[in-house]
């Protein structure tokens, strides 16, 4: 039987109230949509690798950023960093180069339009040898082996833009016995999700902008199915009213607000 999430509580809580048979896992907020994931001692960021070109939206704090850049304390190990697409408050692709040249452990994997972006606007090497562009087909999704780690890569459609749209993937990850939905920016329709049946897979936490979590029609809410939600992508300059909110539509879900957060992964059987 898969383990029942019961919920995200700040790290102060401490990872005891995790079962002893269950490994640590923990959150980290890094900034917009950006999380740290420590998955049983597995490292992975999503998102996180952003220098908050976007004012409106979080950026990751100063000295965190340098950690993850520079592969320091308390990020100096990181196995896996993930992009869901190209936009700066997603990514930075001087902020991925700078990683990738400080660790040589860390791998990058994010959809190949991304992947081209950061060849093209940094002098790293065209076919890194640990750089993965991965375009899964239309309604479908790669599933992937990467740094120990089980994700799949899902085609998820970005929110409509006045520009042309980006190639925007979420990702599916198995993380010390969780499954871990992220979507980035995918624009929030029953047509993107049901393709992929996430809420029969089952999903224990899935992380997406605020504004799946307010409205009232909760369609795509039951194509994903999520035991736990967590709220990102918040403006800034009404965060207390997002918050409000997203907790009067969905109680019990986590609003991520305050760069550099911890969070304890409490599960149980």
């Amino acid at each position: 039987m898969r383990p029942r999430l019961l919920a995200l509580t700040l790290l102060a809580a401490q990872a005891a109230s995790l079962p002893a048979q269950s490994p640590p896992a923990s959150l980290t907020y890094l900034a917009n949509m950006g999380v740290l994931l420590d998955c049983g001692g597995r490292r992975v960021v999503i998102d996180g690798l952003h220098r908050g070109a976007l004012a409106e939206y979080a950026a990751v704090p100063p000295a965190l950023l340098a950690a993850l850049e520079q592969a320091r304390p308390p990020v100096a190990r990181l196995d896996l960093a993930l992009s869901t697409h190209r936009h700066h408050d997603h990514f930075d692709a001087a902020s991925v180069a700078a990683r990738l040249g400080a660790d040589s452990g860390t791998r990058y994997l994010a959809a190949t339009e991304t992947v081209d972006s950061l060849y093209a606007r940094t002098a790293l090497a065209a076919a890194h040898p640990r750089v993965l562009g991965v375009d899964p087909p239309a309604g479908g999704e790669k599933r992937l082996t990467v740094a120990r780690l089980e994700l799949s890569v899902l085609h998820l459609p970005h929110n409509p833009t006045p520009s042309p749209r980006v190639a925007n993937v979420g990702f599916l990850l198995d993380c010390a016995g969780l499954r871990i939905l992220h979507v980035g920016d995918a624009d929030p329709t029953a047509a993107n999700y049901d393709p992929h049946r996430l809420a029969s897979r089952p999903v224990d936490i899935a992380i997406v902008p605020f504004w799946y979590l307010t409205g009232a029609d909760d369609t795509v809410r039951r194509s994903i199915g999520a035991r736990l939600w967590v709220a990102s992508h918040i403006p800034l300059a009404d965060t207390a009213a997002v918050r409000r909110q997203v907790l009067n539509r969905v109680p019990g879900a986590v609003v991520l607000a305050r760069p550099g957060e911890e969070y304890a992964l409490r599960v149980g059987r």
